[in-house]
């Protein structure tokens, strides 16, 4: 058997509503039926770039390297299986389509794996008609302005876990990418017609027959000869090694008349290459090194090795109507498939005035696909055992489905017993390899309570006795001792943890300093435990700028609040405003913004506050998040001069309140009523809060929220300022 081993895609899988009825009443018409069915599924997949993998009876199962093209595709399906079925008189028959990304396994034409089990399910449980997606391709998705998703809530499904499921709509027609037509290899058509002589047939940008064609061939050869990292002979190229790190931004297709369009195309593969070049941790081949093969149609493989790089960035811009389309394909070369294909769209009367937001939009989108497929790379090369790395990516996949089992004591404990036993065999087969330690690292944190994290640090400990020095080990254990101090009951204990948090973190980024991770995990100790507020925002804004992939978001967070809580009120806004810019659905980022809107100093602003407490409503943790957020929306009426309305909403805000967090909204109803110049009221909340929660007290005596209280007797009895230290949120006893 032909295995190709495992690799990235997006599933598509499809069947048609009510056929087993029909078959049963009308075979004829069925297998009419079914023809239709099959024949416009064919069309639709390869138009799209796809891939038929088989069909099962009334199903198809697809493959694609591009989720968008997999929503087109599917739209594209629907519609002409609709239509083709009225005109051929077999009525007006309805589709269910489920669509998920994840690792497939290929081998002999077939595709196995969670993501193909994903898309199956998805599709079952989708209504007729539906697309139904998954929300991996939602998130992938979800500022795409020709699609519309509404969510459908988190689903289990057997043999897959829990899985957040969204219907998709589309709204503006989805165009195949420039070159579609075929899985995997986008320039295998363009090396088959170099073979048979038949890559002379016109298409924009095509060199002319004849002296073109030899023309051509010498510029590959030259530019292959002359480069540094092209090859000298035949053995060498078939032999070379591409490096996964250095890029090629090759020059953008303009497909269209006008110098302007061309003009546009060329500042923006240059604006690429700039704004690549300025991340630490590629190397990108210069626009003199890639504008040999401007207007040359090469093979991919022989570009890539002329230049030495392991990935090549293409892509074109066209102009249909009154709009700028720019469509761009990252492709590996190393394997000649396709990573990520995306498309950025814009007025054509703006385009020029909103270039650098196109090429910002467009850079963050491959740096963030180039970090996540170097860091698998990087991991990859951990260990040489084949077995162990494909029994810590399915570990990985269950871990992914933890956080949302956790309120399900047995689910969670049989899917934490099963990720225990792949990374117990993992470990048994490359003892020296410390992947899967920091694995179990990762599921010590989500679970959270003090065995597992105590079971964390000791897997962590032993892998640290092979690896001393490794900045990923001693950031991970640094996290997970700073929770631990969290839990602890006496200031010994919660002293140590931190100590040893504290020096785990800073010897991670001594040694790393572009770990972005151990940078986070150290603004939030400085911060949380320590209240070294300037230290604090120093450590998260390294996390910032080492952040080359724009991987994380944890560091806008910290950027945001701490500069609120220093008073730097310009600040928290750049920073709370970049961080939603890059995680619009992040809802701490929309939480404190609010926070932001209900701080001193700050502009009210009662319109904006609603909508960002709108938007946290379709967000995950709402029933934590939009009652506390509510009582935040009352202190921006406050301060815009509503009191009664600030009171109507503060007692809904009440109503909607979970006996978890009604503890929380007292503190934050402190503030309300602190703004509203009620003071006893004020007190007598924070009494009831710190009563419930004397962890927090240090916190309060330090928020200026309520720096109006500072001296009044009654407040410093509360947070008995002098003799707490701020980690005595860990294990001070309740206001006497």
């Amino acid at each position: 058997m032909t295995v190709r081993g495992s690799h990235l895609a997006a599933i598509l899988f499809a069947d048609i509503v009510e056929y087993s009825d029909l078959s049963a009443r009308d075979e004829a018409r069925a297998l009419r039926l079914v023809h239709a069915f099959q024949k416009e599924a064919r069309s639709s997949v390869v138009r799209y770039g796809g891939r038929v993998v088989k069909f099962v009876g009334d199903s198809v199962l697809a493959e694609f390297s591009s989720t968008r093209a997999a929503i087109g595709a599917a739209a594209s399906l629907r519609e002409g299986f609709g239509r083709g079925a009225a005109e051929r008189g077999l009525g007006e028959p309805r589709l269910r389509i489920g669509i998920h990304v994840g690792d497939i396994t290929s081998a002999e034409g077939d595709l196995f794996g969670d993501g193909v089990n994903a898309a199956a399910r998805l599709q079952t449980v989708a209504d007729p008609g539906e697309i139904l997606v998954s929300g991996d391709v939602f998130h992938q998705l979800r500022q795409r302005r020709e699609l519309e998703f509404e969510p459908r809530g988190q689903r289990d499904f057997k043999g897959v876990g829990r899985l957040e499921t969204y219907a998709v709509s589309v709204v503006e027609p989805i165009e195949p990418e420039a070159g579609a037509g075929g899985f995997g290899r986008p320039d295998r058509g363009v090396v088959e017609e170099l073979r048979s002589g038949d890559w002379l047939r016109t298409r924009q940008g095509r060199i002319a027959a004849g002296a073109g064609l030899l023309l051509a061939l010498v510029l590959v050869a030259l530019v292959a000869w002359w480069s540094p990292w092209g090859a000298r002979s035949g053995d060498a190229v078939a032999g070379a090694s591409l490096d996964p790190a250095r890029i090629a931004v090759l020059y953008f297709d303009a497909l269209g008349e006008g110098g302007e369009l061309e003009s546009l195309a060329n500042g923006i593969t240059e604006s690429l290459i700039h704004a690549l070049g300025g991340v630490g941790e590629i190397e990108v081949v210069s626009r003199h090194g890639v504008r040999p093969y401007r207007g040359l149609e090469a093979p991919t493989d022989s570009v890539a090795r002329a230049l030495g790089a392991g990935v090549l960035i293409e892509g074109s811009v066209e102009r249909p109507g009154d709009t700028v389309r720019v469509q761009v394909r990252m492709v590996d070369a190393t394997e000649g498939t396709r990573i990520a294909s995306f498309t950025e769209a814009a007025p054509w009367s703006e385009v020029f005035s909103l270039q650098d937001e196109l090429v910002d939009d467009i850079s963050a989108a491959l740096r963030q696909r180039l970090g996540r497929e170097l860091r698998l790379e990087e991991r990859r090369r951990g260990t040489d055992i084949v077995e162990a790395w494909e029994l810590v990516q399915r570990a990985e996949r269950l871990v992914a489905q933890l956080p949302g089992v956790r309120e399900d004591a047995r689910v969670s404990s049989a899917l934490r017993s099963e990720i225990d036993d792949l990374l117990r065999r993992a470990e048994a087969l490359d003892p020296d390899w410390i992947e899967p330690a920091l694995v179990r690292g990762r599921v010590a944190s989500i679970v959270g309570d003090e065995a597992a994290l105590q079971g964390g640090v000791e897997h962590l400990d032993r892998a640290l006795d092979h690896h001393p020095q490794d900045p990923r080990a001693l950031a991970q254990r640094g996290v997970l001792r700073d929770e631990l101090a969290s839990l602890a009951t006496d200031s010994i204990g919660a002293a140590t943890q931190l100590a040893g948090a504290e020096e785990d973190l800073r010897t991670a980024v001594g040694i790393d300093p572009s770990l972005a991770k151990a940078w986070i995990g150290l603004a939030d100790l400085l911060y949380n435990d320590k209240w070294r507020l300037p230290q604090a925002k120093e450590a998260a804004r390294r996390a910032y700028e080492e952040d080359a992939f724009l991987l994380e978001e944890e560091h806008f967070r910290w950027l945001c609040e701490i500069s609120l809580q220093m008073k730097e009120l310009n600040e928290a806004r750049r920073w709370c405003a970049e961080g939603r810019r890059r995680y619009p659905e992040d809802p701490y980022l929309l939480g404190a913004e609010l926070t932001r809107l209900a701080t001193p100093g700050v502009e009210p602003d009662p319109e904006r506050a609603w909508r960002f407490l709108e938007a946290l409503g379709r967000l995950p943790g709402a029933e934590f998040n939009v009652p506390a957020n509510t009582m935040q929306v009352a202190a921006v009426l406050v301060r815009a001069g509503l009191p009664d309305s600030a009171n109507a909403v503060a007692g809904e805000a009440r109503r909607r309140a979970s006996a978890e967090v009604e503890p929380y909204l007292d503190a934050l109803e402190a503030h309300v009523r602190l703004l509203q110049g009620d003071r006893r009221r004020s007190l007598a909340l924070l009494r009831s809060f710190l009563t419930v929660v004397p962890s927090q007290r240090s916190y309060i005596a330090r928020d200026w929220w309520f720096e109006p209280l500072h001296g009044d007797p009654r407040f410093e009895r509360l947070v008995d300022r002098e003799r707490l230290p701020i980690f005595c949120r860990i294990l001070c006893e309740p206001p006497g």
